[in-house]
């Protein structure tokens, strides 16, 4: 087997581990292992063949951005507000500049024998998970979230993405293609990814393909063969058949209706958007340039998210410009729009020279082209398998627009006076100096996961094992290992205090506080860290603390600071207010809570003590509006048990029922 159908392969099994993350192993050793076989084949393709020193690099400017780009991510860990976090996801997103720089490097046998054989080996998966959609209408609805296609995505607009790009590549190709077999595998190849993109139904993802293929045929104009159109109206016929069929079954949510309620008014998810947006942009204003660590969002989010935005995570902006803004500051943004404008102006040289040109350039140009307007309202490029196609489909077409007489290609040299080998070595340390850091990060984020399963379990030997092997391989650079490490000596304190002498009380303040000192050093937007340094303030002695050591309602200020949301930060706060004799600061905090959604079943004890101390105080309007916000939270609960319980308490204690 050649080098590069074993790159291939490799290629694709970790666009498959990508695709799966608790296929098997842990969601942390699968990731691993994606991020590992795609670079290894990305680092094969590129140096097969031999003559590093010869080869000639295609669209150098862009290769540049690329790599500055990719730079950037690293490097942002050492501004970053959690650096561990910044390098693990970092190491994630070499995968798509790997790709992109290899299929650039590639000598043009070995390339091309690459992307025969990845026609084969992920064209055959990308169908499988179109056939997989398919399955979750008809077959396994089990899998469907409020009837919508997302599984294994975590969210039905990067499983369109994902199948755009394949269905802009397939017909690329079978109107390239010369006939027979190929073409008709490729034609029921494409039925199948338009059904599937049917019963998916994303609404971004149909309006950026539609403008695509607007442009593919204008673009192409009378390039396509004889019968194109008549093969095109079948397929698109035959979409419309099969999603209006979907469509009617019970409980399936349509693209038609969809595209209905935004019509008419109910856009709730473009609602929650421009809110998330309005946030993205409140962070930009605090961290304009260096902006605060690639994935970092997350963490910085609760501080500034708006009481309307009820429906989303907060883990992602839904605008990948945007959070590159946020993230890796203005550079991050001015590389995606540089890298953006370089390819256009390169297609559209290629395209002037080019009168007679080929359906698969254009149709990739016009594909990627609604790729990258499509992560203008989600975040494709945060997840590994649409970031992997989208790479590889972008590197096709920056290979395929590169200029007759090589003006867009330079020979790969960084100087003169430095060896070929040298050369190399430089070229792919960085990399290896990443995947060094990003292993035993990733191993030590399996051993927290596994942690958090086994106390869970009620295992505390296992808990304390997998902590402790956390903290071994992951060089301190995540803070998740000690906030777990640091819950065993503050379980003890809350089990047994004030009964525990006060040298076992100071030994046990030392251990956690030390541990909450590293968490701390390693994500400083930590609130639990804030709130479980506030416990711990008085779960001691106050002549154990130290002189300057923050008082607890400090430290819960701070951890509400960071994350309104955090209800146990909210509600300690407020009972050191109450026990001080100030109730109405107490109920005044309480209250300000009750503009937030809670995603918790454990935030109806919080309602109901809001609802209690308003009713004590006379302030009736608080104590509805406290009973009508736990209703509320409790219709929104995922699991129907949990409900079913909740509103049979309500029944029983005689509180608000609308």
């Amino acid at each position: 087997m050649s080098n590069p159908v074993l790159a291939a392969l490799l290629w694709t099994i970790a666009l498959f581990l990508s695709l799966w993350p608790d296929s098997v192993l842990s969601a942390e050793i699968t990731r691993l292992l994606a991020v590992l076989a795609a670079m290894t084949g990305a680092g094969m393709l590129a140096f097969a063949g031999g003559d590093v020193a010869k080869r000639v690099v295609a669209a150098p400017k862009l290769a540049a951005a690329v790599v500055l780009l990719w730079l950037l991510t690293a490097v942002s860990c050492i501004w970053s507000v959690a650096p561990g976090t910044t390098l693990v996801y970092a190491g994630i997103f070499s995968v798509m500049p790997a790709t992109l720089l290899a299929l650039l490097f590639a000598s043009p046998q070995p390339r091309e024998t690459f992307l025969k054989a990845l026609a084969f080996m992920s064209g055959g998966l990308v169908l499988l998970m179109a056939l997989w959609a398919l399955a979750q209408v008809f077959i396994v609805q089990e899998y469907l979230v409020s009837g919508q296609v997302r599984h294994p995505f975590a969210n039905p607009n990067a499983y369109a993405g994902f199948l755009n790009l394949a269905a802009f590549a397939a017909l690329g190709l079978c109107f390239q293609a010369k006939g027979g077999w190929t073409r008709r595998v490729l034609l029921a190849g494409l039925v199948v990814i338009g059904a599937a993109l049917a019963a998916i139904s994303s609404q971004a993802a149909a309006l950026t393909m539609g403008g695509g293929l607007i442009l593919s045929f204008a673009l192409l104009r009378g390039g396509l063969p004889a019968g194109a159109w008549k093969t095109l109206a079948g397929v698109f016929a035959f979409v419309i058949v099969i999603g209006a069929v979907m469509g009617m079954m019970p409980g399936k949510t349509d693209l038609v209706t969809r595209f209905g309620y935004l019509i008419a008014g109910h856009a709730e998810s473009w609602d929650n958007r421009l809110d998330i947006w309005r946030a993205a942009l409140a962070l930009i204003a605090q961290h304009p340039f260096l902006g605060t660590g690639y994935r970092t969002f997350f963490l910085t989010y609760p501080s500034v998210r708006l009481p309307s935005e009820i429906y989303s995570g907060g883990y992602m902006v839904h605008s990948d410009p945007l959070e590159y803004w946020v993230e890796i500051g203005v550079a991050g943004v001015v590389l995606f729009y540089a890298i953006g404008i370089i390819a256009v102006m390169r297609f559209a040289r290629w395209f002037r020279a080019n009168p007679q040109c080929d359906p698969l350039t254009v149709f990739l140009f016009c594909g990627c082209a609604a790729f990258i307007v499509h992560t203008h309202v989600d975040f494709l490029l945060y997840t590994m398998p649409t970031m992997m196609l989208f790479a590889l489909a972008f590197g096709v077409l920056m290979v395929r627009t590169a200029a007759g007489d090589e003006v867009a290609a330079t020979p790969f040299s960084f100087t003169a006076t430095l060896p070929p080998q040298g050369q190399v070595f430089a070229a792919v340390l960085p990399v290896f100096l990443l995947l060094g850091v990003f292993v035993p990060l990733m191993l030590g984020e399996h051993y927290a996961s596994r942690a958090a399963a086994l106390i869970r379990k009620d295992d505390v030997e296992g808990f304390a094992q997998a902590v402790n092997a956390a903290n071994r391989v992951n060089m301190g650079l995540s803070a998740r290992p000690y906030l777990m490490a640091a819950t065993v000596p503050l379980s003890i304190l809350k089990n047994r205090f004030p009964a525990i002498p006060q040298e076992e009380q100071k030994a046990l303040f030392t251990q956690t506080d030390g541990l909450l000192a590293r968490a701390l050093r390693q994500n400083s937007r930590s609130a639990a860290a804030w709130y479980h340094r506030g416990d711990l303030a008085r779960l001691v002695n106050p002549s154990v603390l130290p002189d300057n050591y923050p008082k607890a309602e400090d430290s819960f200020a701070k951890a509400l600071e960071i994350d309104p949301l955090h209800l146990p930060a909210r509600v300690a706060l407020a009972e050191i207010r109450q026990a001080s004799g100030d109730d109405k600061a107490a109920l005044d905090l309480l209250a300000a809570g009750l503009r937030w959604p809670y995603p918790v079943f454990d935030a109806l004890p919080y309602f109901e003590k809001t609802a209690v101390l308003a009713k004590r105080l006379g302030r009736g309007d608080i104590a509805e509006q406290a009973e009508k916000a736990r209703y509320i939270h409790i219709t929104r609960l995922a699991s129907a048990e949990k409900q079913r319980r909740a509103l049979d308490a309500l029944k029983e204690d005689g509180l608000f029922l609308p």
